[in-house]
């Protein structure tokens, strides 16, 4: 009987351990934070909100709230995609519906971190601190595989994030499960890119050209924009089509390496067969870029260049990826742009290069100077290099278009050089002519005097043009 009661003891006492351990801050997300009638809003402020900008200028996916303040400054900037309540009992609900997720998940457990958040990559959890919040650099979120994984931010004061700050979200990480929890007021840099629902109990500030994924809520102050792309959804999809041309008879078809990459780090690569779509769903509106790599493709393959793709809420977009199969092989051409003469001084000139060939192919590009540009899938033939005066003064000479023999599968090279001839500064010997040339100096200026014959008394001042061409295609007026 002693033994029993020891044993039962033993197991009591086991109990009490385990419901004093304080939890761990994985243990406090198991819950995501829940916003109720707030969920549906992208800004909600409590005196005023402020668009600054041109006409249409910020966009905003989702709702917006404002109570008991009624003055929404600048509303003309901003392209809302959601319903406006200014000072109505569905914005007072809303404000009452966040106040209420704010206090509860502030009393989670919290993992105590430093002030700075740049350069941290972190996993699900309750961070916080008891002062202000920073982010400088790149703050990486790892949801761990995990679409449901929760993150809770808590700044005791300020939440602020530098210019061309970012947050990046990988392996599965969603901006709406993201909280910030700040204690007076968020600042957001310009430029900056931001994921997560901001719950201030001051005020909120968006500078110019930050996107933020996710929601702004000012419990006791103002919102303001400046344009900005507010974005409240993630229903998004992209759909990547695989074309084949030419004749691949005989030929084993490979795989089609392609790689697409957009807002917040996100980057997935997949291989594609013909005619087999593949499509990308939930993803955050934005831009996002298709590359093709040439894994397993050789030159008697032409690759496509990146393409662009701007995603729009609930407009999903698919897009053809076409590659062409030639059996002679492609080629390119590789061109390089050097310059001769004393160029100090000067503002360097973007050159124009257009390159023309077989079957009306023309391609106009710029070079820099010791730049170069390589122009590829070129089928074999004869190719003009073309060279425009498109922001070139009379004093750079501009060379004769050159012709390359493209052979195929081959690499092949040209290289374009300019010469300029700066203007020399010196002070002019003038000889006078014995008859009516023009008077032309030591040093290689001209001098060009007008002279009217007859009788002009009484007619007003005339102004005559005059344009003088010469050597190295020199022309002024």
């Amino acid at each position: 009987m002693k033994k029993w009661n020891r044993m039962v003891s033993l197991a009591l006492l086991l109990l009490l351990m385990i419901t004093m351990v304080t939890p761990s801050a994985s243990m406090a997300v198991a819950n995501s934070v829940n916003l109720k009638t707030a969920e549906s809003f992208a800004l909600l402020a409590d005196s005023t909100i402020t668009i600054a900008g041109t006409t249409a200028s910020t966009v905003i996916d989702g709702d917006v709230g404002l109570h008991p303040g009624d003055e929404f400054t600048g509303q003309e900037n901003a392209i809302v995609n959601g319903t406006v309540h200014l000072a109505d009992a569905v914005a007072l609900q809303a404000k009452n519906d966040m106040k209420a997720a704010y206090d509860e998940a502030v009393l989670r457990p919290t993992n105590t971190i430093g002030a700075e958040l740049g350069g941290k990559i972190m996993s699900p959890g309750v961070y916080g601190s008891a002062t202000e919040l920073g982010l400088t650099g790149t703050l990486t979120l790892d949801g761990q595989n995990n679409p449901d994984a929760i993150f809770i931010f808590k700044a005791g004061s300020s939440l602020t994030t530098i210019s061309g700050s970012k947050i990046k979200l990988i392996n599965g990480a969603n901006f709406k499960n993201i909280f910030w929890l700040v204690g007076s007021s968020a600042t957001l840099g310009t430029n900056s890119e931001f994921s997560g629902n901001i719950l201030a109990m001051e005020s909120i500030t968006v500078t110019t050209g930050a996107d933020v994924h996710g929601k702004l809520f000012a419990f006791n102050g103002a919102v303001t924009l400046d344009n900005n792309q507010i974005t409240n959804v993630t229903t998004s999809a992209l759909t990547v089509i695989k074309v084949v041309e030419g004749d691949t008879t005989g030929i084993t078809m490979p795989l089609f390496n392609i790689t697409v990459t957009g807002p917040e780090g996100f980057e997935e690569t997949e291989d594609f067969v013909p005619g087999v779509p593949f499509t990308w769903t939930d993803l955050i509106p934005g831009k996002y870029t298709i590359t093709e790599n040439r894994v397993d493709l050789n030159n008697k393959w032409a690759v496509v260049s990146p393409v662009d793709v701007q995603l729009m809420a609930n407009q999903p977009e698919e897009v053809e990826i076409t590659n062409t199969y030639n059996s002679l092989g492609f080629s390119s051409l590789k061109v390089s742009k050097y310059v001769n003469g004393d160029t100090s001084g000067i503002t360097m000139p973007a050159f124009s290069i257009t390159l023309t060939g077989p079957l009306g192919y023309t391609n106009p590009v710029s070079i820099v100077e010791n730049g170069s540009y390589t122009f590829n899938n070129l089928l074999p033939g004869t190719y003009t290099v073309t060279e425009n005066r498109t922001g070139l003064n009379s004093r750079w000479a501009v060379v004769s278009p050159v012709d390359v023999q493209v052979v195929a599968d081959q690499a092949h090279t040209a290289t374009i050089t300019n010469t300029y001839t700066p203007r020399v500064d010196s002070t002019p010997v003038d000889i006078t002519p014995v008859d009516s040339s023009p008077v032309v100096s030591a040093y290689g200026t001209l001098t060009v005097g007008k002279i009217v014959g007859g009788d002009p008394a009484g007619m007003s001042l005339q102004t005559f043009e005059i344009m003088v061409t010469g050597p190295g295609n020199f022309s002024e007026t």
